[in-house]
């Protein structure tokens, strides 16, 4: 063999460049970002059989297929996409899109019903994609979305993490002699997982909390912050009222106490506030606050 034909032999048998690698990459993403689906199908067929592990190549040569009718070699795209490592509630998902392409809707339900379970979420692409507007009447896809939302939203959806939504709402405080002692607004946020409360005083003193129920705990925490105060106090409902214990630390005394909060709902709409704080370790508390929570405009 002559030293040229070696050469020539060693170099197309040499790795593909990365720099290349990249280049058939980006070449097979902006056709598939521009929706040309059989240059895009093309494009990750050469990708997916240069590595048969590249994920995204083989996830989504079966979603340009899927747009071709190529329903069959679409499905065996994605089993390699999912031999690979992709993620089984997206493949989960094409999967259903694929079976429906084939006219197996109760197939694709069957699968998109096992995927919710396993925690699929996007119920808002689900609910919006077009390859589902078929289903968007059918009782077991709206069975699906339903657990999509939940998938989505936990704490809506545990009875323990709704324990304190009595507290919800915008507020006027007054003392038990009526006199006016602030305004308080508590919150939703992070799909109903914590309760925000923005404080303002009367006299101009302001201060915030996060209160959230803890699953691993399985107890409700409050850690309350002000320029004056941090309160961090644990606990949960006790016949009818939300009842919180742990210490408050003042910035400028560096001084920690033992303390609680109890919060109680009455048939009024009005809610009760009740602090208290030791100075003796724990043996005796003595009142720290009182307020009964009035909804604005009343």
């Amino acid at each position: 063999m002559s030293r040229f034909i070696a050469v020539l032999l060693t170099a197309l048998m040499a790795p593909i460049p990365a720099a290349l690698a990249a280049a058939d990459h980006a070449s097979a993403d902006a056709a598939y970002q521009a929706q040309d689906w059989e240059r895009a199908a093309g494009a990750y067929e050469e990708l997916a059989s240069a590595d048969a592990a590249d994920v995204r190549a083989q996830y989504r040569l079966a979603v340009s297929r899927r747009h071709l009718g190529r329903h069959d070699e679409a499905m065996e795209a994605l089993d390699a996409a999912a031999s690979a490592g992709l993620p089984a509630t997206l493949a989960a998902v094409e999967r259903a899109k694929i079976l429906l392409g084939r006219g197996e809707a109760p197939q694709a339900l069957e699968t998109l019903e096992a995927a919710a379970k396993e925690g699929l979420t996007g119920s808002a692409a689900l609910s919006g994609d077009a390859e589902f507007a078929a289903l968007r009447d059918d009782a077991r896809f709206k069975s699906v979305l339903a657990a999509v939302e939940r998938n989505e939203n936990p704490c809506r959806y545990n009875p323990r993490a709704r324990e304190f939504d009595f507290w919800v709402g915008h507020w006027r405080v007054v003392d038990g002699n009526g006199v006016e002692q602030g305004v308080n607004r508590i919150e939703k946020a992070e799909g109903d997982c914590v309760l925000i409360e923005r404080w303002a005083g009367r006299t101009g003193g302001t201060g915030m909390s996060m209160n959230f129920y803890d699953p691993g705990q399985k107890q409700w925490r409050q850690l309350w912050i002000s320029s004056g105060t941090i309160i961090d106090i644990v606990g949960g409902m006790k016949d009818g009222s939300m009842v919180l214990e742990g210490t408050s630390w003042y910035h400028g005394s560096g001084e920690k106490r033992p303390f609680r909060g109890i919060w109680t709902p009455r048939e009024d709409g009005v809610v009760r506030q009740y602090f208290e704080e030791s100075t003796d370790g724990g043996a005796t508390y003595d009142p720290w606050f009182e307020g009964f929570y009035h909804p604005v405009g009343d």
